[in-house]
């Protein structure tokens, strides 16, 4: 991935590394602090030695190693604690790190992240650190290294110079512009704010208002195809049932605008009343809504957001991303899916691809795209709690 670090273009190759780590930061995963009454009988030397070497070892990862929720960095840990601690116990990864403490009671040393727990088990499993075969995983040359570079009583404070030498580079080899540029680094475009947009409403991002598009009925119309229907005021026979064309609804709309800060509270007689607008430029989205109805066979309109300023006029329908004009109509060009409205700005729309990734946490990657030369950017990678 190539990006801009302190001026100078970069291509960091590990950037998915630091992407698992937001994601592990953003959920936070732990485990319970609570010791079990049944296990007051512990031996807590051998548990205190084993907590203070996963203290020793968490607390000298660098970012972002330490924010990696995997088990290869559970493994990593664990071979830690057995050559510093050097006592024997069954240790295994599942979600975690777990070591034995007591068999008989299924009770187990946990580590998950930045915490530790004494916890009931299904069973004690069997000793499964082989790092190994962790190989081809994300990070497993990073956590060879820190393991070997522990091993040897060494800091980690080499890591960036053994792992991203371009980019230490690019940031001339000062710490605080470093810390700043890691700080940042899923962040590869700047992205205005967010844009609320109310559903079923179009913001007019000038004028300070929004659209309310009034979809109606207008009328039937025939068409090519033919369906029978029952004479009711004749006898009941066969002869009774003619075939005449099918007909269907035929819709029409109006278009209304009312200010952002619309405050009813201060209107005097007859200014609540809204009158119809025209912006030729809607027909885009009119259509688009009647052909996925009709496509679709469905009963009622989709849900809609839409945008405009100057002549550009950007709409969402069912995370489809459309493209049109204002003030004129043309066909709406469909841009991109699986996406919602994220910004807009100077003829850049910002869209955002949403994923949720844990409960109450929801992965957003940001792209902008240009109307004026259909460029596609990625902009941001980020996660938000929903």
């Amino acid at each position: 991935m190539r990006k801009l670090v302190n001026g100078k273009i970069v291509d960091i190759q590990n950037i998915e590394l630091f992407e698992k780590a937001a994601e592990g930061m953003a959920i936070g995963r732990t485990l319970s602090n609570v010791i079990p009454n049944e296990s007051l009988d512990l031996n807590f030397d051998i548990v205190e030695k084993y907590i203070e070497a996963y203290k020793e070892f968490y607390t000298s990862l660098p970012f972002p190693l330490y924010g990696v929720d995997t088990d290869l960095k559970y493994c990593t840990a664990g071979l830690y604690i057995k050559k510093k601690v050097d006592i024997s116990a069954k240790m295994w990864t599942s979600d975690g790190l777990y070591i034995s403490i007591d068999p008989d009671r299924l009770l187990a040393l946990g580590f998950i992240n930045n915490s530790w727990g004494i916890v009931k088990v299904d069973s004690i499993k069997e000793d499964n650190l082989d790092i190994q075969s962790y190989r081809g995983e994300l990070g497993f040359d990073d956590f060879v290294w820190i393991l070997a570079t522990l091993f040897t009583g060494a800091s980690a404070a080499a890591y960036y110079k053994v792992f991203m030498q371009k980019f230490v580079a690019a940031c001339n080899n000062q710490a605080l512009v470093l810390k700043w540029e890691l700080s940042n680094i899923l962040t590869f475009g700047n992205v205005p704010s967010k844009i609320y947009i109310p559903t079923d409403r179009i913001v007019n991002l000038d004028k300070n208002l929004y659209y309310i598009l009034d979809i109606f009925v207008a009328g039937t119309r025939e068409t090519k195809q033919k369906q029978h229907v029952w004479n009711l005021t004749g006898s009941g026979s066969d002869s009774d049932m003619v075939l005449k064309p099918k007909l269907i609804k035929v819709y029409g709309y109006d278009l209304y605008e009312k200010p952002i800060t619309f405050d009813e509270s201060n209107l005097k007689p007859g200014q609540d009343k809204i009158k119809p607008v025209e912006m030729f430029g809607i027909n885009s989205l009119f259509c688009t809504l009647c052909s996925i109805k009709e496509v679709g066979s469905e009963e009622d309109f989709a849900s809609f957001q839409g945008i405009v300023s100057d002549n550009n006029f950007v709409f969402s329908v069912r995370n489809r991303i459309f493209v049109a004009h204002a003030r004129n109509y043309v066909e709406a060009k469909e841009v991109a899916r699986g996406v919602e409205i994220y910004s807009y700005k100077a003829g850049i729309v910002y869209f955002v691809k949403p994923k949720i990734v844990a409960p109450g946490i929801r992965k957003e990657v940001i792209y902008s795209y240009s109307l004026v030369d259909g460029n596609l950017r990625l902009c941001k990678i980020q996660f938000v709690r929903v």
